[in-house]
């Protein structure tokens, strides 16, 4: 999820038999927003190229703001007084 706030392309294998995970990335595949792939047949070139033909569809920039809001709220409570 983080990628996606960073605004990255990514390619996902979820792990088989952990359901959440291909859930999920489905759910992202088919929002444009990362490719996938299945992890027992994961090829790396065909990968590639199927990425470079995915349509991604990047997470507007407004999102980064709420990343760096998080990123800094949580770095605040690393420190103590």
């Amino acid at each position: 999820m983080e990628l996606l706030c960073l605004r990255k392309k990514s390619i996902l294998l979820p792990t088989p038999g952990q359901t959440e995970q291909g859930y999920l990335a489905h759910h992202l595949a088919a929002s444009g927003l990362a490719c996938t792939s299945r992890q027992d047949s994961f090829n790396l070139d065909r990968s590639l190229q199927a990425a470079a033909a995915f349509a991604y569809r990047l997470m507007p920039v407004t999102e980064q703001g709420r990343l760096r809001e998080r990123v800094r709220r949580f770095l605040s409570s690393l420190v103590k007084d």
